[in-house]
């Protein structure tokens, strides 16, 4: 179906729409080709590149002509997959992205799920790496340890190459519980307001999403 008009274009697909702007470069040619009626050239013009279609990553599979995602034979639908096919369409790497979805398809927490692609976007400076790990920041005593105490009273050593861990069952899952028992990570922007002091270092942490307990829920 091709419904054109003064300001656009839009080709629907299986059920996925593809809108091309008056001021897309592409619109010239999508007016053009829709005139002729050449509507197999107008799918190509506009398709990402079959090449890439079908491609499977494990139990995650990403249908890329028909704009579908699967996950263990389950459709997905989430903001990270509207991103992935945003980054597809405008020909940019995203397999990064697409390693970060199926970590984030791990975790038990909803919350995480559905929002921390969004925290993320939202403080920008914590990029995806390409095993869909991510890094943030970590601010800890001059010693390297950690600023706060874990439950049984010792603290965690920071040094380059440690790897920092603490048992789920004690992290504060509450959301509105901002600043609450757990490791914590924060964005570049936010350092100074972590306690941050001209003696403590501050360290960049690279962190898998399966392992995020809990976002604030006002990180806007």
């Amino acid at each position: 179906m091709y419904t054109p008009s003064f300001f656009s274009i839009t080709f629907v697909e299986e059920g996925r729409p593809i809108l091309v702007m008056a001021e897309d470069d592409r619109y010239a040619k999508c007016v053009d080709l829709y005139k002729k009626e050449d509507y197999s050239a107008l799918k190509k013009f506009l398709c990402v590149d079959i090449v890439v279609n079908n491609s499977t990553y494990d139990d995650l599979k990403i249908d890329i002509e028909y704009g579908r995602v699967t996950y263990k034979g389950a459709p997905v639908h989430n903001v990270v997959v509207n991103k992935v096919f945003e980054l597809i369409e405008g020909k940019l790497p995203y397999k990064h992205l697409v390693a970060f979805l199926k970590n984030i398809l791990e975790c038990d927490s909803f919350t995480v799920l559905n929002e921390l692609y969004l925290f993320l976007e939202s403080n920008e400076t914590m990029p995806i790496m390409d095993d869909g790990a991510f890094l943030a920041y970590r601010v800890v005593d001059s010693d390297y340890m950690s600023k706060h105490r874990n439950p049984d009273g010792s603290r965690n050593r920071n040094q380059v190459g440690d790897v920092v861990t603490m048992d789920r069952e004690d992290v504060d899952d509450d959301r509105e519980n901002t600043c609450s028992q757990g490791l914590h990570f924060c964005s570049f922007d936010y350092i100074p307001s972590y306690g941050y002091s001209n003696r403590d270092r501050v360290m960049i942490v690279k962190i898998f999403p399966q392992d995020v307990v809990s976002i604030p829920s006002d990180y806007n």
